[in-house]
C-alpha cells in the first residue's frame, strides 16, 4: 500500500504489482495471478486477476501492474494475498503471498509502530552506517529526512500532531526541527531516483515551539509527539493566533506533501532518527515496499509518491527541503517511522455556500488570480483576499453582476496560502489559493 496506515477520509486507490518467477524446469503456461483482499470482518471485498504470457523455465515476469485498483472504505485491519497459478503447477507451497494494511480514523503512517510488528524488529537508527545513513557510510553529523505522502481530500483538514522517534544512544544531544512542505510537482517519473528541488515546494507548516530538544536526560525518546501549526514563510516558525493557539495547517486536495526532519547536533554525535531498513527480503516488508508502490503508481499514470528522501547535510534551517534525494530500488527499503494525526478544521460561525458556481484559478498563482462568477441572479458582490492569519489583504466591491470574470493582482503578495472570500446574495463562498514566487 502507498501507506501502511491511512485515514478513512484520505483513502485513495491502491495499485498492485508482483514479480512471478518460474523455478521449474519446464515452461509455465496459462499463468494467472489473483489479488484478493479481505475486509475488517473477514469477508472478501476485492478480487482481480491478471493473465500472463508463458514464462520459461527459470525465468520471470517482472513489474507487471494490475490494471484494477482498490480503494478501501471502512476502518479496520485488511488482509490481502496474491495467488499465482499455472498449468501443471503441483507445488502450491509458494503460490500465495500475503500482505496487510490498516484503515484508521485519523492516523496516517508509512509503517506500523515498533510494538505492532508481527515479528518485531527494532527500528534502526538512520546513522548506523547502513543504507539509512545519509551519504552511505560517510559520517554526516547533521542531516535531514523527508517523508513524502499524498493527501487526496485536504479541504477543511489539518495535521494537528506528528509522532517520530530517535534512538537511545546516551550521547545524543541537540534538536530536531520539523517542517511541512507542499510539493508542487509536475509529471516527473515516479519509478526511480530523484531529487526534490526547493523551487517546487512551499513551506506550509512547522512544529509549535521550535526544534524538538533531544537529550538523554529526558529518558527514551523513541516515540515523540509534537504539535503542528501553519508556518511563517519568512522565519519558518509556527504561527499562533492572538490567544496563543496554533493556526491550523490548511491542507489541499490532491496534494503531495513532504514532512522534513532536520537534525542539529550540539556535539560530535549524530542524532539517530528511527525507521526501518533492510537489504534483503523480509516477510512483512512487502506491506510498505515503497519502490514497488511508486513503480505501480507511475505505471497507472498517477502523479503520487511515497517513501523517505534524504539529504547528506543539514543546516538546521527551514530551507532544508532543497536537495532531499530519494533512491529507488527493489529491496533495501528505507522508510522513516512517522505518524500524522489528520483532523477536520473547525470553522467559524459564517455559513458556507460552496455550491455557488464560482471558480478561482490558476492555483497556484504567481501574478493574476481570476474569479469566475456565474450567478443565478444579479447581485452585489464583495471579494476579499485574506491571509492565513485572517488579515484582510485586498478587497473588491461590485454593485450588480451576474456573470463576470474578476482579476486580482497578486504580484505584490508574499508566497503562501490565502483565502478568496466571495459574498453574494446567494451566500458566502471561500476558496483557498497558493501564491508562489
Amino acid at each position: 500500500a502507498p501507506a501502511y496506515k491511512t485515514p478513512v477520509g484520505q483513502a485513495s486507490e491502491m495499485p498492485f504489482l508482483i514479480d512471478i518467477f518460474n523455478i521449474g524446469n519446464v515452461t509455465a503456461t496459462n499463468v494467472t495471478c489473483d489479488v484478493e483482499i479481505f475486509g475488517p470482518d473477514g469477508t472478501m471485498v476485492f478480487q482481480t486477476t491478471n493473465n500472463y504470457p508463458d514464462i520459461g523455465a527459470w525465468s520471470d515476469n517482472q513489474n507487471t501492474v494490475f490494471p484494477e485498483t482498490f480503494t478501501p472504505t471502512e476502518v479496520g485491519f485488511y488482509q490481502g494475498r496474491y495467488v499465482v497459478g499455472a498449468d501443471g503447477d503441483t507445488n502450491a507451497d509458494n503460490d500465495v503471498i500475503p500482505f496487510n494494511f490498516e484503515v484508521t480514523d485519523n492516523i496516517l503512517s508509512p509503517l506500523p509502530a515498533e510494538d505492532e510488528f508481527v515479528t518485531p524488529p527494532v527500528f534502526n537508527s538512520m546513522t548506523d552506517g547502513s543504507t539509512w545513513s545519509p551519504g552511505s557510510s560517510a559520517f554526516t553529523l547533521n542531516y535531514a529526512a523527508g517523508h513524502m505522502f499524498y493527501v487526496p481530500n485536504g479541504t477543511d483538514h489539518t495535521i494537528t500532531k506528528v509522532r517520530f522517534g530517535v534512538d537511545d544512544e546516551q550521547t545524543r544531544n541537540g534538536t530536531v526541527n520539523v517542517w511541512l512542505y507542499a510539493w508542487l510537482r509536475n509529471d516527473e517519473d515516479n519509478s526511480g531516483s530523484f531529487t526534490i528541488e526547493a523551487d517546487n515546494t512551499l513551506l506550509v507548516g512547522a512544529k509549535v515551539g521550535g526544534g524538538q530538544i533531544i537529550n538523554p536526560a529526558f529518558g527514551s525518546q523513541r516515540q515523540i509527539e509534537i504539535e503542528m501549526a501553519a508556518a511563517d514563510l519568512s522565519t519558518g516558525e509556527a504561527l499562533l493566533d492572538n490567544d496563543g493557539n496554533p493556526i491550523p495547517v490548511e491542507l489541499r486536495d490532491d496534494q503531495m506533501y513532504v514532512m522534513v526532519f532536520a537534525t542539529n547536533s550540539n556535539n560530535a554525535t549524530q542524532i539517530g532518527l528511527l525507521g526501518f531498513d533492510t537489504d534483503s527480503p523480509f516477510v512483512e516488508e512487502r506491506n510498505w515496499n515503497v519502490s514497488a508502490a511508486n513503480l505501480a503508481l507511475d505505471s497507472l499514470g498517477s502523479n503520487r509518491l511515497t517513501g523517505t528522501a534524504m539529504a547528506q547535510t543539514s543546516t538546521g534551517n527551514f530551507n532544508e527541503i532543497d536537495g532531499l534525494t530519494f533512491t529507488g530500488g527493489t529491496w533495501g527499503i528505507n522508510e522513516l517511522w512517522v505518524e500524522y494525526t489528520i483532523e477536520e478544521i473547525t470553522s467559524g460561525t459564517e455559513d458556507l455556500n460552496n455550491t455557488q458556481d464560482i471558480t478561482v484559478y490558476p492555483n497556484p498563482a504567481t501574478e493574476i488570480v481570476f474569479v469566475d462568477l456565474q450567478l443565478e441572479t444579479a447581485s452585489p458582490v464583495s471579494i476579499d483576499v485574506v491571509d492565513i492569519k485572517g488579515t484582510l489583504i485586498k478587497s473588491l466591491r461590485y454593485d450588480n453582476i451576474i456573470n463576470e470574470k474578476v482579476s486580482i493582482d497578486v504580484r505584490d503578495l508574499n508566497a503562501g496560502m490565502y483565502h478568496i472570500n466571495v459574498r453574494t446574495e446567494e451566500g458566502f463562498t471561500s476558496k483557498r489559493i497558493v501564491v508562489s514566487k
